[in-house]
């Protein structure tokens, strides 16, 4: 990153002109070395503050790189007047340029403003709302209140897939309301979408925290007949929701019932070294 600086002082020291290629690559190295501030600093100073020896012009690519600072610092306020400012320069926003004001949005915890975007772009970019929306690859960085984003999708007749609503599940799970993250569960079922492991595995979780056993169990039993194998995180979870509950024969049962699953990816080189009672 230091050395992007240095080759733009360089240029200038050695009579060249960097051009706005140069720039722009400049904000894009100080962003993913987390120095965003100083990539908003650099936009200002090239772009926004008519500077004279520059004689530059921010395009795409230079308002993408700012809006991708902007995320990376969660300055959503600063994002939303870039955005707008980049509109009424004549610079036509993309794909890249609304995701990146989502990010920021959502980072900065203003799921509403994150809404706004949402919807202007869905307007605009409907495949492309679809995709950001189903293959957000932070689940963890959702809140409980970012859910709204699924309650928006369903309302512009966008259809979630089994991703989004592992990811809204969860959420809940995070935000440790398990009735909802059944809820959620149930919706995705009467829509003819299968839950996968990640989804058990999620809904299990939010369980545990509730201290729900009942619920806990009656999807491990649902997993199984759907012919979904079990992983250590649904058995714990499983256990820990049992143990919270007090409820502690199918606890020890299910502690058993993990060591033989334990043994079976451990491989066949441990077959008949251990016994395990079930």
């Amino acid at each position: 990153m230091q050395e992007a600086i240095r080759v733009l002082d360089t240029m200038q020291d050695s009579g060249y002109r960097p051009t706005q290629v140069s720039y722009n690559a400049a904000m894009s190295a100080l962003t993913k070395n987390g120095q965003w501030q100083q990539a908003i600093d650099m936009f200002d100073r090239i772009f926004r503050d008519g500077d004279s020896s520059s004689g530059l012009q921010a395009d795409s690519f230079s308002y993408g790189a700012v809006l991708s600072a902007c995320a990376k610092g969660r300055s959503w306020v600063r994002a939303f007047a870039l955005f707008e400012e980049m509109k009424a320069a004549g610079v036509k926003p993309n794909e890249f340029h609304y995701s990146s004001l989502m990010t920021a949005c959502e980072r900065g915890q203003q799921p509403r403003k994150a809404i706004e975007a949402f919807e202007e772009m869905q307007a605009k970019f409907s495949k492309v709302l679809h995709k950001w929306t189903l293959c957000r690859k932070c689940p963890r960085a959702l809140t409980f209140e970012n859910l709204c984003i699924l309650e928006v999708m369903q309302a512009q007749g966008i259809k979630p897939n089994a991703y989004t609503y592992t990811s809204a599940i969860a959420a809940c799970e995070k935000s440790g309301n398990w009735e909802e993250a059944l809820k959620y569960l149930q919706r995705m079922t009467n829509e003819g979408i299968p839950p996968t492991l990640q989804t058990f595995s999620a809904a299990i979780s939010a369980c545990e925290k509730g201290a729900q056993a009942r619920p806990a169990l009656g999807l491990l039993e649902r997993m199984k007949n759907a012919a979904i194998v079990p992983d250590v995180i649904v058995y714990s979870a499983t256990i820990g929701a049992c143990g919270k509950a007090g409820i502690w024969e199918p606890a020890v049962k299910l502690f058993n019932e993990m060591q033989v699953w334990a043994l079976v990816q451990a491989g066949p080189q441990f077959k008949g070294k251990y016994k395990v009672n079930i």
